[in-house]
């Protein structure tokens, strides 16, 4: 868009809608004239139409071609170290020269015909000049016209042809800002058009899903079906279930992530849709099974976009997590830069930073995603403190787990299997319970000196 609108093609396209009226002028001097520039006009649109034509289908093609491009290059980057591990890293480099010669081919193409369109427009335009200078001189020789009208209509040819010829060379151009207009706009769109909510007072963190159930359209089943469980400030809610389980769906709901196809998700008897996005986010502190960390310092990490945050209010959410000391041994401490999607940290110091993000601020709901899949047995104990102090503070803990060390602090559990709820309840009270297929699960197995899996559970991981 910023090349389109700083080219000359705004300036043909100003001159385009007078282009009729210097063709009455023509008329007006001698039908000849405006005979010759009627015919000119009409050739040249139909080059526009071919160009158009052409540039819209090979920049379609293009385009598609770009965005795989563009998805393998970030693949590779993000997962460099995996690829020089792997020993793929002429493949990496050959699979994205094809992927680029793919994407580049269509554009060369396009941009060869495009030319030739506006080389034989160019020759047209100029032939037709010729052709109206001669008809002029001729008929100032027979006395039809005067000599000034030969003047003047080949200025008014001149003016009548070139934005057209001037738009045959900048229909590709036109085309990729339309297509980046439509791009623009449907990012927009849905940012102007949602409306916006009156602001709630602030929750208790008094969490409520009432008969939840999720479905897509492709989906022969649903992700999930009848889920009900409350989660009152103060207490923790450990969800558990093998893989499939719909646990991580689960939290996308109460992330207000996902809509659920029916039920209800209320926080403090308010509907997720009810509450403003904005604010809704000022109080829930969600971590993702895959730890996304935005690129930056480690404190600009945990603060995100907070345009208010304070340094206290980020070293209180790391040393809650934690993570302060870990942060402090980093080379700059606070201020290191932890590169692109923190590929410059250990998968351990991502998800204790990205848990100080979760713990950042007043955070009356906090969801945790398999806080501990990259923790060690010290980083787990620090977590579970993490936990309880969070818990301490006032907050309600949702927390998705396929290890047995957070089962020892949970209020309550909540048992999925294949999209269902198989129970809800005090950990006493459910996990001795037998799951279909499976042996059962006793007190042993959540003990604290537990190895980190439920060995009594078949499949009991994510």
């Amino acid at each position: 868009m910023r090349n389109f609108l700083s080219s000359g093609t705004v300036a043909a396209l100003i001159d385009a809608p007078f282009l009729p009226m210097f063709i009455l002028i023509l008329f007006f001097l001698h039908p000849w004239y405006g005979v010759i520039a009627l015919i000119g006009t009409g050739i040249l649109l139909v080059m526009g139409i071919a160009s158009r034509w052409i540039a819209r289908t090979e920049i379609s093609q293009a385009s598609e071609s770009a965005l795989r491009t563009q998805a393998v290059l970030d693949g590779i980057v993000r997962h460099s170290s995996l690829v020089r591990a792997m020993g793929w890293t002429r493949g990496a480099t050959r699979e994205f020269m094809r992927l680029n010669d793919e994407a580049l081919s269509p554009v060369v193409r396009a941009s060869e015909r495009v030319a030739a369109i506006a080389s034989a427009a160019r020759m047209t335009r100029t032939v037709l000049q010729i052709a109206a200078i001669g008809a002029g001189a001729w008929l100032v020789l027979q006395n039809e016209v005067l000599a000034g009208s030969l003047i003047a209509s080949a200025i008014l040819i001149a003016r009548t042809l070139q934005p057209m010829e001037g738009l045959i060379s900048a229909w590709r151009a036109l085309t990729s800002a339309h297509e980046a207009w439509i791009q623009v706009c449907a990012a927009v769109a849905p940012v102007l058009e949602r409306k916006r909510r009156t602001l709630l007072p602030p929750p208790s963190g008094y969490l409520d899903v009432l008969h939840v159930a999720y479905r897509t359209p492709t989906a022969k089943r649903p992700i999930l079906a009848d889920i009900t469980f409350r989660c009152r400030p103060c207490e923790i809610v450990v969800v558990i279930g093998p893989t499939g389980a719909g646990k991580s769906t689960l939290l996308r709901m109460i992330a207000a992530l996902e809509s659920p196809s029916s039920g209800a998700i209320r926080l403090d008897r308010a509907t997720l849709d009810n509450w403003d996005p904005d604010q809704l986010g000022q109080y829930v502190g969600y971590l993702p099974q895959d730890v996304e960390l935005l690129g930056g310092t480690v404190a600009e990490a945990i603060a995100g976009f907070n345009e208010v945050a304070r340094d206290e209010d980020i070293i209180a959410a790391a040393m809650l997590a934690q993570a302060h000391d870990m942060i402090l041994s980093l080379p700059r401490g606070y201020q290191t830069e932890i590169g692109r999607d923190g590929n410059g940290l250990s998968g351990g110091q991502r998800q204790r930073i990205g848990l100080a993000r979760a713990f950042f601020g007043d955070r009356k709901l906090i969801l945790l995603d398999e806080p501990n899949s990259n923790l060690d047995p010290e980083g787990e104990e620090a977590l579970c403190s993490a936990v309880l102090q969070a818990k301490e503070r006032g907050a309600a803990l949702v927390i998705v787990t396929h290890r047995p060390r957070l089962l020892t602090i949970a209020d309550a559990v909540l048992l999925l299997r294949d999209g269902t709820q198989l129970a809800f309840g005090p950990p006493s009270g459910v996990l001795p319970m037998r799951v279909p297929g499976a042996m059962p699960v006793g007190p042993r197995a959540i003990s604290r000196e537990a190895e980190p899996h439920i060995s009594s559970v078949k499949g009991a991981g994510r």
